[in-house]
């Protein structure tokens, strides 16, 4: 199954609408390399080019304009299931109770949860535990969703999990190491630090 980064798409969108990596990332108060970049892993996910260069101007080609499209209904969706979540809760607060596992960092959850942080209708509780406890009791209703790093093995009928995206790890070496017998597989065996 594909993984796709809806900030990828969010910073798509933006040049997109500008015409300009530079224009774009003085929006959405980025850098124009850091954007650049963004857009980069982006066209490599997708393994096409998106836009055409003419003189100083980005123009979507082909390919950039389905993904527009697509990207523009995705979103379009997003503020739609936000608009039904308030018209069903007119006048109620809604409270969501979400747990997190603690090495995910607060970027990663901000950027899930920022939807629901603009509908005045949801109030969110974020919990932080670890994963056994918070399966627990998800099984108990005690909380509604989970944000972890590992799909649910367990055999629960009440929990679903969804991939929201996927970051890119890459372990660095020393050139002594890569000069050893063993290298690459000493990389394998090596315990990796989650913080």
């Amino acid at each position: 199954m594909y993984k796709i980064n809806f900030n990828h798409l969010h910073y798509f969108l933006k040049i997109a609408e500008l015409g300009s990596i530079v224009k774009a990332a003085k929006s959405l108060n980025m850098t124009q390399p850091g954007l650049s970049h963004q857009l980069r892993l982006l066209e490599e996910d997708l393994e096409v080019k998106l836009f055409d260069r003419i003189g100083k101007k980005l123009v979507l080609n082909e390919n950039g304009k389905q993904v527009l499209n697509h990207a523009q209904k995705i979103f379009r969706q997003s503020e739609e299931l936000i608009e039904s979540v308030k018209s069903e809760h007119i006048n109620t607060q809604k409270i969501i109770k979400i747990g997190v596992i603690p090495w995910i960092s607060n970027d990663q959850i901000l950027e899930f949860i920022k939807p629901a942080l603009a509908n005045k209708y949801i109030k969110l509780e974020v919990y932080q535990k670890d994963l056994e406890t918070l399966i627990k009791e998800i099984k108990s209703n005690k909380l509604d969703l989970i944000i972890c790093d590992s799909q649910y093995s367990g055999r629960s009928k009440k929990i679903r999990g969804q991939i929201l995206y996927t970051d890119k790890i890459f372990c660095l070496c020393s050139s002594k190491l890569k000069k050893t017998k063993r290298f690459p597989k000493i990389l394998e065996e090596s315990t990796i630090i989650k913080y």
